[in-house]
Order: C-alpha cells, then structure tokens, then sequence
C-alpha cells in the first residue's frame, strides 16, 4: 500500500478549518439544486515511483452546462444510491468502467 500523500493531508485540514458556509456558498440560488457527490481518487503513478496522479475526467462538450470543463468524476445522488460515496463510485464507473475502483 502507497503511504497517503502530504499534501491531500494539508487539504483535508484545511477543509476542515473552513468557515460553515463556505462550501455551500457556490450552491444554485433557489429551489431545485441537487445532492452530488464527486471521487478524488489519488494513486501511485507506476512510470514515475514516488509520485502520485489524480483522476480527473473531461465533461462531454455536447452539455448544456459546464461542457468541455475538466472535473472529477461525480454526479448527482440518486435515490436508490446508497449515500454520496456510493453516488460517487457508481458514476466515476458510468465514466470509465473499465477502471473502476473498488469501494472501501
């Protein structure tokens, strides 16, 4: 197993030193935002030992929003998902089922 990264500690921490409202700040004004939940999926990079990559997907350029922007791989909670971290592992594998990761 690959020791965790340095620097996913230091975001973690400084996550967690936010104010209360930051994260829900940049949520849609209104009725009708959504619940999601999105995989920061971080790993060792075979050809580089040592170093780490983060998994990062490219939104189709067809959408009507957010078209062609790089994100991590995510979307939308829905009701039969058991919680956001199933929400997240059912559509990084939607994205790219022939990596997908293992839950837990």
């Amino acid at each position: 197993m690959t020791d965790r990264p340095a620097w996913l500690d230091r975001a973690r921490d400084a996550a967690g030193r936010a104010p209360k409202d930051f994260f829900s700040r940049h949520r849609p004004a209104g009725v009708g935002h959504r619940e999601s939940a999105v995989l920061m999926l971080v790993g060792p990079r075979p050809e580089h030992p040592g170093e780490q990559i983060l998994v990062l997907t490219e939104r189709a350029h067809g959408l009507r929003s957010h078209a062609g922007q790089i994100a991590f791989p995510g979307g939308r909670v829905d009701p039969t998902d058991d919680g956001p971290i199933a929400a997240a592992l059912r559509e990084a594998g939607r994205r790219s089922p022939s990596s997908r990761p293992a839950s837990r």
